[in-house]
């Protein structure tokens, strides 16, 4: 699956998840640099471990002491994590949007949720 997602200025926090509780892959491509200023992925560090169970796992991730991470990171380059990890798009306080390329490899037979065969549904 493909998305451009285009955070605006003024864009508030998304709410905290994860991609796909049962597995896959997450890229995502700037398209402009990616600052704290304009709204990073903040990723919970570790929380992919704990979202094998859902929702107790996601609950146990979310409440647990694991690191932040907000990574900078320039346009055209890529940042890969895993579709379970917590993470959120921050909030956008510049004056320009932050588009990005998303990509997502989930295992066929475990699309993630509202996804199936034919694609978004």
């Amino acid at each position: 699956m493909a998305q451009l997602l285009d955070s605006r200025p003024g864009s508030l926090p998304q709410n905290w998840h994860a991609d796909n509780a049962t597995g896959g892959v997450t890229v995502i491509i700037p398209l402009v640099d990616v600052t704290y200023e304009n709204g990073p992925t903040a990723l919970q560090l570790g929380s992919h471990r704990y979202n094998e169970s859902w929702p107790q796992g996601f609950i146990k991730a979310f409440m647990s002491p694991t690191r932040l991470a907000y990574p900078q990171i320039c346009r055209g380059d890529v940042l890969v994590y895993s579709s379970r990890l917590i993470h959120r798009g921050e909030s956008n306080d510049s004056s320009s949007s932050r588009p990005i390329l998303v990509f997502r490899y989930d295992e066929p037979s475990l699309p993630a949720p509202g996804v199936g065969l034919m694609g978004s549904q």
